[in-house]
């Protein structure tokens, strides 16, 4: 799997969702096989995994337990 720069995925809203240090070390759900395309000016490689609830609260999409990095999703 190519490394994708997290630069080009995350966007100032999430970032004042979720602060910076609550996303390092973390396993996160990235889909990265996707025709690269600019979403508010920022040229995005991939879409990060979330989910919402009622209350608008997001949390990551992440697997129940510690697997290797650039994994297959099925």
């Amino acid at each position: 799997m190519t490394p994708v720069s997290i630069h080009a995925l995350l966007f100032p809203e999430l970032l004042q969702t979720i602060p910076p240090e609550n996303i390092i070390g973390q396993q996160v759900t990235i889909l990265v096989n996707l025709e690269p395309r600019k979403i508010k000016g920022i040229e995005s490689q991939g879409m990060i995994l979330m989910a919402e609830n009622a209350a608008g609260e997001l949390a990551f999409v992440a697997p129940v337990k510690n697997m290797d990095n650039g994994g297959t999703i099925r």
